[in-house]
């Protein structure tokens, strides 16, 4: 996103491997962290309005892997597709896809953007 030049900070996300045999459980070690660009086009989507029947998708070009686990080094070297998913709250979950149909997930997590208006408390009455 060559464009969006108003990413300035990341959030930091723990995703687990999805496996349909191995549900996974509250003490589960993440499979590595997704970082995500706060950007323009990201914020725009946490801005909308959702009802309580939706959920909004965003497909992300903008993200780094962090903390991969040695058993995973090879999944996120062969990536499909990195999706943040949107619901009513705000609340916020990552989907990571590999080629090779391995899925990993996040929890779904409350987030509430915060926005610096550059104005100092004095300056508000």
């Amino acid at each position: 996103m060559a464009d969006d030049t108003l990413a300035t900070e990341n959030i930091d996300i723990p995703v687990f491997f999805l496996a349909p045999e191995m549900p996974v459980t509250q003490d589960a070690e993440p499979a590595f962290f997704v970082s995500v660009a706060l950007t323009e086009m990201v914020m725009a989507e946490m801005c909308q309005k959702i009802t309580d029947e939706e959920t909004h998708t965003v497909f992300l070009t903008d993200y780094a892997f962090n903390d991969v686990t040695a058993d995973w080094q090879r999944a996120v070297t062969n990536i499909e597709s990195v999706q943040l998913h949107l619901k009513k709250g705000p609340q916020l979950a990552v989907m990571v896809c590999s080629e090779n149909e391995q899925q990993f997930i996040s929890p779904w997590l409350e987030f509430a953007p915060e926005f610096d208006l550059g104005l100092d408390d004095e300056d508000v009455e």
